[in-house]
Parts: C-alpha cells; sequence; structure tokens
C-alpha cells in the first residue's frame, strides 16, 4: 500500500523503495516533506515519501534500538521559536525515572538551526555511539535511558555537531566537547534544579552557547584537566613563586553516595565505598592532585583499613591521617605524586 501523505510515516515505519533494490527504517520525518530513511546496511538515505512503501508499522524508534532501550521514547517536544534572536545554546540534560530505575539522557537544541549531531558515551577505552541525528530548530528529544546498575561505568560523555540551515548570515562554528560524568551527582536528589526545559527537576549542562560570540571556543564544555589549567594559570599569575596547592575532599560515607541503603550488605556497601575511592584516587593521579583527603568516618574501622591496605599494597603512595582539628580520626589524607620508598 503505497502511501502518498508523508505525514502517515512515523519513526520506526519500516518501509521499501519503489524505485529501487532493499528498504530501512524511518528515522526522522523532516519539515520540508522528506524522510531520512535507515538502510539496511546502516546509512541514512533521504527519501521522498512518494517513492516508498509501507511494509509494516513499527512502534519501536530508531533513537530506542541504538540505545538499547526497551521503553517507549517520547517524540521530539518543539519548544516556542523565537526569530532572529542572538542568544542560543545547546544543553545536555539528565532526568529521572524512578520507576524504572534509570537516567534518562536529553539533547536540547534551544537555537534556531537544525543541529546534526553525534552522542558518544566513553568508557575508559573507546567512544561508542548513543545516538546520531538531526535535531529541529527548538526541540529537546530523549537520546536513551541509563539503567541506575550501570551508572558507574558511565565516565564521560562527548558531542560532536554542526548547525545547519537554508539560509545562513555566517557560517556557524561546530560543536566538539566532553562532559565528565561523576555518578555521585547523578544519584543525589539535590543535584536536580527547575529549568525552563523541563516540568521536572534536572541536571542540565551548557554545551554550546552563542553568548560568546563568533570566536568562541568550538566548546563550552571543559574537562576538569583543562579548567584545572585555566586556574593554575590565574594562580600563578596572582602568585609566581609560592602557587596553591590543589586539594580535593572526597565523602565516602555511604549515605552521601547513595540515596538508600535499603537491601544492601555490609559487604556491598563497602564494595561500593571502595569503588568510589579507586574511581577519585585514579583521577586524582592522572589530573596530577597534590592531596586528597577521604572522609571515611570512625565506625568499625573496616573501610579505613580497607583503604589504607590499598594504598600500600595496590598504589604504594604515601599517605597519612588528616588534620585532627578538622577531621578527628575520621579522615585520610593521600598523596597522590609521592610514592612510598621500596
Amino acid at each position: 500500500m503505497n502511501m502518498s501523505n508523508q505525514q502517515q510515516y512515523k519513526p520506526g515505519d519500516k518501509v521499501r523503495f519503489l524505485n529501487d533494490v532493499g528498504g530501512g527504517i524511518v528515522k526522522s520525518v523532516r519539515k520540508d516533506g522528506s524522510l531520512m530513511v535507515e538502510t539496511e546496511d546502516g546509512f541514512d538515505y533521504p527519501a521522498d515519501p512518494e517513492n516508498l512503501v509501507l511494509i509494516e508499522r513499527g512502534a519501536e524508534s530508531l533513537a530506542q534500538k541504538q540505545a538499547g532501550d526497551t521503553d517507549d521514547l517520547p517524540e521530539p517536544h518543539e519548544m516556542k521559536v523565537t526569530d532572529n534572536r542572538s542568544s542560543y545554546h545547546i544543553l545536555l540534560a539528565f532526568t529521572r525515572d524512578e520507576k524504572a530505575h534509570k537516567i534518562r539522557l536529553h539533547l536540547i537544541n534551544d537555537a534556531p538551526f537544525y543541529l546534526n549531531f553525534a552522542i558518544y558515551k566513553y568508557d575508559n577505552q573507546a567512544y561508542s555511539l548513543i545516538s546520531q541525528d538531526v535535531l529541529e530548530p527548538d526541540t529537546k528529544i530523549e537520546l536513551s535511558g541509563i539503567d541506575d546498575r550501570d551508572l558507574n561505568e558511565l565516565k564521560k560523555i562527548a558531542i560532536q555537531g554542526m548547525f545547519t540551515g537554508n539560509s545562513l548570515e555566517s557560517l556557524k562554528p561546530t560543536i566538539q566537547g566532553e562532559l565528565k560524568i561523576k555518578t555521585v551527582q547523578l544519584i543525589k536528589d539535590e543535584s536536580y534544579k527547575d529549568s525552563d526545559y523541563f516540568t521536572e527537576k534536572a541536571i542540565v549542562h551548557k554545551l554550546y552557547s552563542s553568548d560568546k560570540g563568533a570566536e568562541a571556543d568550538l566548546s563550552d564544555v571543559l574537562r576538569e584537566k583543562e579548567l584545572q589549567e585555566v586556574l593554575d594559570i590565574e594562580k600563578a599569575t596572582r602568585s609566581q613563586k609560592h602557587p596553591e596547592p590543589v586539594v580535593w575532599e572526597e565523602d565516602l560515607h555511604i549515605n552521601v553516595l547513595v540515596d538508600s541503603v535499603v537491601g544492601m550488605s555490609n559487604h556491598e556497601i563497602l564494595n561500593y565505598q571502595m569503588g568510589y575511592f579507586h574511581e577519585v584516587l585514579n583521577e586524582s593521579i592522572k589530573e596530577r592532585v597534590d592531596t586528597v583527603v577521604f572522609i571515611h568516618g570512625i565506625g568499625n574501622g573496616t573501610l579505613k583499613s580497607t583503604l589504607r591496605k590499598s594504598l600500600e599494597k595496590d598504589y604504594k603512595l604515601y599517605y597519612e591521617d588528616a588534620s585532627f582539628k578538622e577531621y578527628g580520626f575520621g579522615a585520610t589524607k593521600v598523596y597522590p605524586l609521592r610514592k612510598i620508598k621500596d
């Protein structure tokens, strides 16, 4: 049955080409009436609805297939369009789905241009694609859902993008950047705030902003290392002879790391705390931080003992009791750049 009205096609529909061999899945319906079809070979192909035949209605969207998520994802939500505005932004956002135990990842195109984008996640080995698409002006789209149990594997999210349109006063800068993910922030309720883009609370990160002007950096996202380098330069300018040491303070109390310990055994709690300890310590070594204060409390001493054994055996790093005045007996001060002499 030939569908002559392009509005009858929806993302996820299975189609066959009339004038060519093969077919694919409808990826999106574009404003000019054409369809973007993902072929069986995995390539995106623009097609006229008149040259397609509907084979099967699809309830699953392309974004779901890419993310491996079986939940129904909403259609891109169109926001208010403001023509000829001078300020526009690209944002990445997180919302929580308590019932499904997932963190929802969203991309927001708060700009009067089409956004050709690719979103990746990084797991310390390689970048893997989360979603690749064209996002219409002033719209937002849910990219994927991340299970709570998979959050520790999410280290970074990266974006590559380009603004396009039928008519541009000038060529727009490309977008490229990485956003480091801190699992603790995604878990804590207080991290989620009210915003102009969601009815529910969300964590919103700005990836690009036109407010910096046409000659701004390609990305509005700075890695922590880059941010630290900027801070170091500023400190060196103020005091070149005595730069201030970089000190991190990390609280390992389980009630700080998770919302609830209901259902967790003492062994599981200790493993979670040590997992976060290893994550922070490895990052501090990579970033060449001077000292890290781990607040473990007194308790029965198990966390403190396990932590210090790992410092001696696994890392061979120098450590000492943190300031008694500030922490009592409940903290260990670690020097990531100082090895214990054999």
